[in-house]
């Protein structure tokens, strides 16, 4: 009987594989993949403003963001694109004898395009500033071009679904899975050195009205599992 009992058992297990392997519908396994180029248009410039002394003139960070604040109007740039960062003051030591600080103040600037750019840096280098440099780039669409990125990913891999299943005479069926892997954004940072004071500083301004932004690069790669009609 104990025999009789686990041959039972294993016909039962069997038989319950059988039926399970018979339920599960083909699938076809397939991954889709997207990139798109986009121009920045927010383009992020650094600027540090620090106490000095012109001529035995006092300069303070105040009255310098004030002629900054001037010539930004001149050049069409919106004062309100000017903003404090995260780091918007400190202190400088200079003699710990005399117990004498310099104030210095970090600011941000968001302009639109390069020309913009290499106008406000011939500003900034009429003014003397401290230092002043490209922190980064983006674009103000960027979330609405992920997402344009992601739906033409998965429209790829619908597409390459389709052709492979054509040429053994299937069709796709409804996808059972959809997952995103994930994707880096190329391009948002952008090289300290890549538009700098120091083209200004070697008399070569002309450098700097030609260069153009390296495009932000947006790539989308979907996993995606179709059914297989019967």
């Amino acid at each position: 009987m104990k025999y009789v009992f686990i041959w039972m058992c294993f016909a039962s297990t069997l038989l319950f594989a059988q039926e399970n392997t018979a339920d599960k519908k083909p699938t076809i396994d397939v991954i889709g993949t997207a990139k798109m180029q986009v121009v920045p248009d927010e383009i992020y410039i650094a600027i540090t403003l620090k106490e000095r002394t012109d001529r035995g003139n006092k300069q303070t960070v105040g009255m310098q963001e004030e002629e900054l604040k001037k010539a930004l109007t001149l050049i069409k740039v919106p004062i309100d694109q000017l903003t404090l960062s995260a780091a918007n003051a400190d202190y400088i030591h200079v003699s710990f004898k005399k117990k004498e600080v310099v104030e210095r103040t970090n600011y941000s600037l968001k302009v639109k395009d390069a020309k913009t750019a290499a106008s406000v840096f011939e500003k900034l280098d009429s003014l003397n500033v401290e230092n002043a440099y490209i922190s980064h780039v983006d674009h103000s669409q960027i979330e609405e071009l992920r997402k344009q990125v992601r739906v033409n990913a998965i429209k790829a891999a619908k597409e390459k679904a389709d052709y492979l299943l054509e040429a053994i005479d299937e069709e796709r069926g409804t996808a059972i899975l959809v997952e995103e892997q994930a994707n880096e954004v190329v391009g948002i940072y952008a090289n300290r050195q890549m538009i700098a004071r120091d083209y200004i500083e070697q008399g070569s301004i002309d450098k700097i009205q030609n260069i153009q932004f390296k495009k932000i690069t947006l790539e989308a790669t979907i996993h995606v599992i179709f059914e297989i009609k019967n």
